[in-house]
Parts: structure tokens; sequence; C-alpha cells
């Protein structure tokens, strides 16, 4: 039972990770905004794989590593408001003079208590890890 209980912790340390590694990606490479914010239509694009009202798909950023990419293609397959919690958690998000929102504040700027954005990450959390076995 111990090397079950083990294993389980080495998977959560590990998504943890990659979801940071992700999130830090995002912020360096996909953010282009003053605030920090994507802008509505950038996240509808990105997540859809479209760009603006043009139909077809389009190259919307940069290439991103490969490490990063396996876990942005379990991200797509999460529920909407999943893929939301996700990024706002874990998409630092910097402001003008570098430092990040917390979450409190991130939570307060989308209008989602932190109580039900939590409740949303742990549901996230079980998913991907089922994902990821």
């Amino acid at each position: 039972m111990n090397a079950l209980v083990a294993y389980e912790r080495l998977l959560r340390s590990a998504l943890e990770s990659e979801m940071r590694r992700w999130g830090g990606w995002i912020e360096r490479n996909m953010l282009e905004h003053d605030d920090g914010w994507p802008a509505e239509n950038f996240l509808l694009a990105f997540t859809h794989g479209r760009g603006g009202g043009i139909a077809g798909h389009r190259i919307l950023c940069r290439d991103m590593p490969e490490h990063v990419y396996e876990f942005h293609a379990k991200w797509l397959k999460l529920p909407e408001e999943l893929q939301e919690a996700v990024w706002i958690r874990f998409v630092p998000m910097l402001r003008r003079d570098g430092t990040a929102w917390t979450l409190t504040e991130k939570c307060r700027l989308v209008d989602i208590p932190q109580d039900t954005l939590e409740k949303r990450l742990a549901k996230a959390r079980r998913l991907l890890l089922a994902m990821m076995e």
C-alpha cells in the first residue's frame, strides 16, 4: 500500500510541475497585453485553435516545446470552466512592474470566488491525473 501512495504522490507532484512549466511558458510566450490578461478573442482562438473570425486554422503562437505541448494537449481536453481555472491558477500574469497578480486578485478580477476556483482546480487535477496514468 505504501508503494501505491508514493506513486500517487509522485504523479501529483509531476502534474503540478507540468502545470507550472506550462503556465510559465504561456506567460513568457503568449501574453502580449500590458495588464497580463489575454484578450477574450485571443483566449477563445487559442483554446479552439482558430484565429479571430477567419475560418480555418492559423498559427497563433510560437511553437511550444514538446514537454509544454504534452500538458497543453491534456488541458484542451478539459471542460472550459476547468481550463479557465487552470489558466487562472498557473499562468502567472505579471503586472507592468513585473510583479505577479495574487490568486485572490485574479479571482476578484474574473469574478470567481476563490473557493469555487479551488473546487474547479481539484476537479481539473483529478481529470488530468487520470490522463497521466
